[in-house]
This record gives C-alpha cells, structure tokens and sequence, in this order.
C-alpha cells in the first residue's frame, strides 16, 4: 500500500515538474524568437522614424491651430 502512495505521489512531482519544464522552455523559445525576429527586422527603425515624425508634423499643425485661433480671437475683440 505504501509502495502505491509513494509511487503516485512521484508521479504527481514528476508531472508537475515535466509542466514546469516545458512551460519554460515554451516561454524561453518564444522570447529568444521574437527577438531574433526584432534583430532581422529592418522596417522597425523606418516605423520609428515614421512615427516621429508624424510627432514633428503635430507640433507643426497644433502651432498653425494656435495662431489661427489667435487671430480668430483677435478679430472677434
């Protein structure tokens, strides 16, 4: 009876820890690919110059709105 308990009781640990094992070497793949996958990418810099850009051409437009309501404001005194 004892042998029974003992030996469900290490298959529990070994399954539990076989789950533990893979889910980390899941997880480490996953990460070690995505960045390989960030390295080869070459479009990552030109979505980033892109996208400060668009923050330049912003600041451009909120400074017309700013001198357009200005003006606006000006003209309605």
């Amino acid at each position: 009876m004892l042998d029974k308990q003992l030996r469900k009781t290490i298959y529990v640990i070994a399954i539990s820890a076989a789950f533990v094992a893979i889910t980390w070497a899941l997880l480490l793949t996953f990460i070690s690919t995505r960045i390989l996958i960030d390295w080869n990418n070459t479009e990552a810099e030109d979505i980033r110059r892109v996208h400060i850009q668009q923050h330049s051409d912003e600041q451009i437009k909120y400074n017309e709105m700013i001198k357009l309501l200005e003006q606006i404001k000006s003209n309605t005194d």
